[in-house]
């Protein structure tokens, strides 16, 4: 299925003057209430749109917000696209386009695949300034037609998968990913070498193992610890130790086409909370469960 076989001309405003997203999103509504039959009113529909919204919104570094909604009694999807005629500025990130999702309570493929696709198009600044430039709608579709941008049906992990990653050298000092993690909000780290092989990962919890002495670990118990200094042994050797030294092979992993119900399977049978998705050995993105959560379950 084609992204363009799913966009109707009569959702599609241009150059709309806003002052918020919530101003956008009731425009886009009431198009999309006049022309077609909601079980719903309008009122209970954008209410739904604000509450995912209120979760986190969808909004990309490349000027693209999505806000969507799964909701009661609609057996559809929908999209409404909005360019801006000034963008709005949301924390900090200028909106210079609008697409809105509808879909069904209990769909995720579709959507999914739908945003990821309009992920890709908005990361290339060409087809963006197109886009926010175009004259009218049947130019906004002929433009995502001639694009090819697929719709696949099945959901894979490439569908929520963090393509951002910072990785570090394998000669890095544990000191700088404790840093990177601080700073990051990050609890995985891959290790990959200049060439861009993937050699191995490191997580908090090889982190946290270093401040728990050698000696006891072998014995097992800890009640003897008290009276020694937290992470008194890694704190003494965080500029020594390296990331080599303590990384763990990439044993899991996860390519593009990985469906995300096998992903599930993974999470729940080996207890990870990441796996990374590999390519020709090298790291393309990660997924965690977290992802699952709120991508899927809460999408």
């Amino acid at each position: 299925m084609q992204l363009s076989s799913l966009l109707d001309p009569e959702f599609i405003k241009l150059r709309v003057k806003a002052g918020s997203k919530i101003e956008v999103i009731h425009m886009l509504l009431g198009e999309m209430f006049a022309h077609y039959q909601f079980q719903l009113t309008q009122d209970q529909v954008q209410q739904a749109i604000l509450a995912r919204e209120a979760l986190k919104g969808t909004v990309f570094p490349t000027g693209l917000a999505v806000p969507h909604a799964r909701i009661e009694l609609f057996n559809d999807i929908l999209i409404g696209i909005a360019t801006l005629k000034t963008p709005i500025i949301e924390d900090g990130q200028a909106i210079k386009l609008v697409v809105l999702i509808l879909t069904s309570r209990t769909s995720s493929n579709l959507y999914l695949n739908c945003l990821a696709a309009f992920s890709r198009l908005s990361k290339n600044p060409e087809t963006m300034a197109k886009l926010t430039g175009a004259g009218d709608s049947h130019e906004i579709i002929n433009l995502v037609s001639n694009l090819d941008m697929e719709v696949k049906p099945e959901l894979t992990v490439e569908n929520i998968m963090t393509f951002e990653l910072t990785s570090v050298p394998p000669a890095t000092p544990i000191r700088s990913i404790i840093d990177l993690m601080c700073e990051g909000d990050i609890s995985y780290v891959p290790v990959v070498e200049a060439n861009g092989h993937f050699l191995g990962e490191v997580t908090i919890f090889e982190i946290m193992r270093l401040g728990i002495p050698n000696y006891a670990q072998m014995i097992g118990n800890t009640n003897f610890l008290k009276a020694f200094e937290p992470m008194e042994e890694l704190l003494a050797k965080e500029d020594t130790i390296l990331a080599r030294d303590i990384m763990e092979p990439p044993n899991n992993t996860f390519s593009r086409q990985t469906s995300v119900v096998e992903a599930v399977f993974t999470f729940t049978k080996t207890r990870r909370r990441h796996v990374p998705v590999v390519e020709n050995h090298q790291i393309i993105g990660l997924v965690s469960y977290m992802d699952v959560l709120k991508k899927v379950l809460r999408g």
